[in-house]
């Protein structure tokens, strides 16, 4: 079964006479979708490819722009899987991310999708904070915006359009 079914953790079966058997099944929770060259893999927090996800619905995608890993096995390596767990708790409505080697992880911000790069280390938690103040600032006073920067929070940047 755990190799059949890539988001089982953990499978433990118990036969009991005459005639029942009891199977106790216990599902991975901390997994992401990665998405490249049109296919789609189970990913866990640390990056190991758990298989190919057949529906995956619900789960926060991350789409390998630049085609990182296209024929994605063992583990993906230089992506942030540390920060986008920590993004996937911060921004709870959040459903898919970017990523690229030069900007590490990539949201979209407002209706108008303003670019937020966020890259590839750092607090999660204070970065989303700072994104949406930003965000509501510069909407507030009807900016049009390239881009947002977060690759370090402690300097945010952002580009007028």
């Amino acid at each position: 079964l755990l190799n059949t079914f890539p988001l089982l953790e953990e499978v433990s079966i118990r036969s009991m006479l005459p005639d029942r058997v009891e199977v106790q099944l216990t599902e991975r929770s901390n997994v992401l979708l990665w998405e490249s060259g049109g296919q789609t893999w189970w990913v866990d927090y640390q990056g190991t490819v758990l298989g190919v996800a057949g529906s995956p619905v619900g789960l926060v995608v991350i789409h390998d722009v630049a085609g990182v890993a296209t024929d994605a096995s063992g583990r993906i390596a230089g992506v942030p899987w540390q920060l986008a767990c920590d993004l996937v708790r911060a921004m709870p409505m959040m459903s898919m991310m970017d990523y690229t080697r030069e900007h590490g992880l990539v949201v979209y911000a407002t209706t108008d999708q303003w670019l937020v790069y966020l890259g590839h280390e750092g607090d999660a938690a204070r970065k989303v904070a700072i994104m949406i103040s930003l965000v509501q600032q510069l909407e507030g006073s009807r900016q049009r915006v390239a881009y947002i920067d977060l690759r370090n929070e402690h300097r945010p940047v952002y580009k007028r359009q």
